[in-house]
């Protein structure tokens, strides 16, 4: 079975995608927060994904720094989704509109260039980027041209 890894920022639509689109494709939904507070993170995650890889079409993973120099070092392709860097206050509501602490929210906004020039400018060894527009989300026809990357 072939297994898309993508690495997609946080309120990108990982987990509705993983909800909804669960009848074309089996997709893993791995959220950091339940491997992060271990001090072997992220030896732990990428344990994690790459035990499953060939168990699923897609695994969904966090964009942490380094988590995506950990699947570089593995060596285990992968794209990662990001929002436009023109939209900001539409992502702050998707933070708060899923729950998100006050806290959680400042980060993203406090760190939003930073994001957004860091994967820019990093040296991409995954299959590519994919910048998400405002209204876009992950969802079964981007996960559709993603998986044929």
């Amino acid at each position: 079975m072939k297994t898309v890894i993508i690495s997609a920022f946080p309120a990108c639509g990982k987990t509705h995608a993983a909800n909804h689109c669960r009848d074309k494709y089996s997709i893993l939904d791995l959220d950091s927060r339940d491997f992060s507070a271990d001090s072997t993170f992220p030896e732990n995650y990428l344990n994690h994904i790459k035990e499953n890889i060939g168990k699923y079409d897609v695994i969904f993973v966090s964009t942490h720094k380094a988590v995506r120099e950990a699947l570089d070092a593995a060596e285990l392709r992968y794209c990662t989704v990001y929002p436009q860097k023109t939209i900001l206050n539409e992502w702050v509501g998707r933070l708060y509109c899923r729950g998100d602490s006050a806290d959680f929210v400042q980060y993203i906004i406090d760190n939003w260039d930073d994001f957004q020039t860091e994967l820019w400018h990093e040296n991409n060894h995954g299959i590519g980027t994919h910048f998400l527009d405002a209204d876009e989300y992950l969802d079964a026809p981007l996960i559709d041209t993603l998986y044929e990357w």
